[in-house]
C-alpha cells in the first residue's frame, strides 16, 4: 500500500546512512516521496531536492518544509493558524514555546494550551494567563487554571469554582459553578448541586440544572442523561428523543450512534432507527 511513500515515526537522524521508517531506503535516497505519519495520514506532501548526511544526535523533531526548521524540539504540536506549540527540554525541565512556520520563537512559558483561536492560555509558575498569536500578553498569569478557548471562550477556575473568560481576559461568567464544559453552538454546560444545565455566552442559565450528565450541542441537539438512560434535547431544553439508551454520541451529518442492549446502532434526528443494533 505504501510502496511509493516514506513512512516514519520520529525524524531523528542517529548516524550516517541510518534506515528510517519502512527500512527500505537510506536517508540520502529519499527523493520525491510523500511523507506520512505512522497512522497513515499525510504529514506533508512536499518534494525533497536533497538530504544531507547526519551525525549522532539525541532524538529531536522538526516540521518538514524542506527541513527549514532545525531539529531542536523534543515534542511538537500541529500547526494551527500558522502557529504551533513546541517543547524543549533543558536539563530535564520542559519549556514550551509558540512558533511560526519559520521556526521563530514568539513566546515561551511553562505550558501552552491549544492554538485553535487567535489567543491561547499559558502557564508560568503556577498561574495561568492569556497571550495572543504574536506573543503579546493579554492577561498576566492570574488564575490557577484556564482551559483551551472554544468559540471565543475559555473556562477558568478561581477559589475552587468555575466560570468563563473571553479572549480579552474578561470574566463573562463569574466563577460560581462546580464544573463547566466548553461552548458549542453558543451553549456550554454547567454543574451545580450534582446536576447539569446549559448557559449561553451572556452567562444566562437558559436550561436549568436537571440532568445527571450531558454532552455538547451539535446540530442543534445535545445528549443528556437522566438516571441511567440517555436522550436528546434542543437548545431550549425541550425533549426531542426520550431517554432510552445506555450510551449515546453527538449528532454528525444528521445521525447519532447509540448503545442499547449491548450493541451500537444509529438513529436520525427524530429518534428513528437508521441502523438497528
Amino acid at each position: 500500500m505504501f510502496s511509493q511513500q516514506f513512512i516514519f515515526t520520529t525524524f531523528s537522524p542517529e548516524q550516517e546512512q541510518t534506515y528510517h521508517g519502512n527500512n527500505s531506503q537510506k536517508v540520502g535516497e529519499v527523493m520525491n516521496r510523500t511523507l506520512f505519519k505512522t497512522l497513515g495520514y499525510i504529514l506533508s506532501a512536499l518534494t525533497f531536492t536533497g538530504v544531507s548526511t547526519s551525525h549522532a544526535v539525541q532524538p529531536t523533531m522538526a516540521y518538514v518544509e524542506n527541513l527549514k526548521i532545525d531539529l531542536i524540539f523534543d515534542d511538537a504540536g500541529s500547526f494551527k493558524n500558522d502557529r504551533a506549540a513546541v517543547m524543549i527540554a533543558n536539563q530535564g525541565i520542559a519549556q514550551f514555546a509558540m512558533i511560526n512556520p519559520d521556526g521563530d520563537i514568539l513566546f515561551t512559558a511553562d505550558e501552552i494550551n491549544d492554538l485553535d483561536s487567535g489567543v491561547t492560555a499559558y502557564r508560568k509558575d503556577n498561574l495561568w494567563g492569556i497571550v495572543d498569536r504574536n506573543g503579546k500578553i493579554i492577561l498576566q498569569p492570574t488564575y490557577p487554571k484556564i482551559q483551551s478557548f472554544k468559540e471565543g471562550y475559555a473556562a477558568f477556575i478561581k477559589d475552587g469554582m468555575w466560570g468563563f473568560l473571553n479572549t480579552s481576559g474578561q470574566q463573562v461568567v463569574p466563577a460560581k459553578y462546580d464544573k463547566v464544559g466548553v461552548f458549542s453552538e453558543d451553549l456550554a454546560g454547567f454543574k451545580v448541586n450534582d446536576q447539569w444545565g446549559y448557559l449561553n455566552t451572556e452567562g444566562e442559565e437558559v436550561i436549568k440544572a436537571q440532568f445527571d450528565e450531558i454532552q455538547i450541542f451539535s446540530e442543534q441537539r445535545a445528549a443528556v442523561r437522566v438516571d441511567e438512560e440517555w436522550g436528546y434535547i434542543d437548545a431550549e431544553g425541550k425533549r426531542l428523543i426520550k431517554p432510552a439508551f445506555a450510551q449515546s454520541r453527538v449528532f454528525r451529518e444528521g445521525y447519532a450512534a447509540v448503545f442499547v442492549e449491548g450493541k451500537w446502532g444509529y438513529i436520525d434526528k427524530k429518534g428513528d432507527w437508521l441502523i438497528r443494533p
